[in-house]
């Protein structure tokens, strides 16, 4: 409710059955709604964390919703850093960013 209230924030809800006990909407075109919004952040609830089964739902109808989401943000980790040889970037890389790059001993170009 407060977030409506913000500047620059949308709120985007998705349609379908209503879960009262999650306050959630669950819904084949819900979950095609996050494929296509690909948030710049978002906001998950857990249940809980688990040594060995990681960060875990209590509700079945959650878990494609939570992953989807999880899994089309704009800023998803996929590597690291020093997966890479060489990094291409356009001249406005921060120096902190261009300094750690080289130390990584990764070859850097700005174009």
């Amino acid at each position: 409710m407060e977030v409506y209230k913000k500047k620059n924030c949308s709120i985007i809800f998705a349609g379908g059955y209503f879960h009262p006990q999650t306050m959630m909407f669950e819904s084949a075109e819900g979950i095609e709604l996050i494929r296509r919004t690909r948030a710049d952040k978002a906001f998950v609830s857990a249940a809980g964390i688990h040594d060995e089964l990681g960060v875990t739902t209590v509700y079945p109808h959650e878990l494609q919703a939570k992953k989807t989401i999880l899994s089309t943000t704009k800023s998803v980790y996929f590597a690291k850093i020093g997966d890479f040889q060489t990094i291409i970037v356009d001249n406005g890389i921060p120096d902190k960013y261009a300094a750690f790059i080289r130390e990584q001993g990764i070859e850097l170009i700005v174009v």
